[in-house]
């Protein structure tokens, strides 16, 4: 019985977080143009469901072999904009998810030997 109370909040999450990408696919697969508006609302319904302080999405520039290829973020949702930070392809969090074609869920970024805090953001960014 203690067993299932300790899955019971686990699996929850995970039956949240399936539903929102079902739903988000639904959406992708219906979406006539990706624009600003519509970034921006998926990335505030991720960073909503997994109690993220912020959310972004970077997208490759340049072809994956080419040691100048970028990932450069294209939306951005928190407390402060990182559109257009660019990184490696090997660099930060999202740059290991890129190398290793694996999604990565970090439970604290700060402590990620990975993680690149964005740069000069002339403001507080408190990462959770």
């Amino acid at each position: 019985m203690t067993l299932t109370l300790s899955v019971a909040p686990e699996l929850a999450r995970s039956r949240s977080y399936l539903a929102l990408l079902t739903s988000l696919m639904e959406e992708f697969s219906q979406a006539r143009r990706l624009d600003a508006n519509w970034s921006a609302s998926v990335l505030t319904r991720i960073a909503e469901a997994m109690d993220a302080e912020a959310a972004s999405l970077f997208l490759l520039e340049g072809e994956p072999e080419d040691p100048r290829a970028r990932l450069v973020c294209q939306a951005s949702v928190g407390p402060t904009s990182i559109d257009g930070l660019s990184l490696p392809t090997s660099n930060g969090v999202v740059g290991r998810s890129f190398t290793s074609g694996e999604p990565q869920l970090v439970a604290d970024v700060a402590t990620d030997p990975d993680f690149v805090a964005p740069p000069n953001l002339g403001a507080q960014f408190e990462v959770r």
